[in-house]
């Protein structure tokens, strides 16, 4: 009866230490598993850096973009103003081009009165001839 006991609580330590195996291979998988995630995590952060460093370059290349979108508006704005001088300018003459053919047809007439003039005159001279 005593080895029959004592085969039983031997089974029972040998069932034990097995469950002890398993459970210390469990806890190696399980170290093994956060060994991996760790270095995965490590990557992961790794990735993460250069996606903002990334970003960085980006935002960077769009303030550039924008400077040079401020720059070729500045231009714009120029060209525009020259433009509205040089339309003004233009306007400016053809006033002057109007008021200076005015003055052309007002001469014309009176070169044409004057004209008028001189055959009247001329009439009259001969007339006193005529009459002389």
């Amino acid at each position: 009866l005593i080895n029959t006991k004592v085969t039983i609580l031997k089974t029972k330590v040998t069932i034990s230490k097995t469950k002890v195996t398993i459970l210390k291979t469990r806890v190696t998988i399980l170290k093994t598993k956060v060994t991996i995630l760790n270095t995965k995590m490590a990557l992961l952060k790794t990735k993460v850096t250069i996606l903002k460093t990334r970003v960085t370059i980006l935002k960077t290349k769009v303030t550039i973009l924008k400077t040079k979108v401020t720059i070729q508006k500045t231009k714009l704005i120029k060209l525009i103003t020259k433009v509205i001088l040089l339309k003004t300018k233009v306007t400016i003459l053809k006033t002057k081009v109007t008021i200076l053919k005015t003055k052309v047809t007002v001469l014309n007439t009176k070169v044409s009165i004057l004209n008028t003039k001189v055959t009247i005159l001329k009439t009259k001279v001969t007339i006193l001839k005529t009459k002389v």
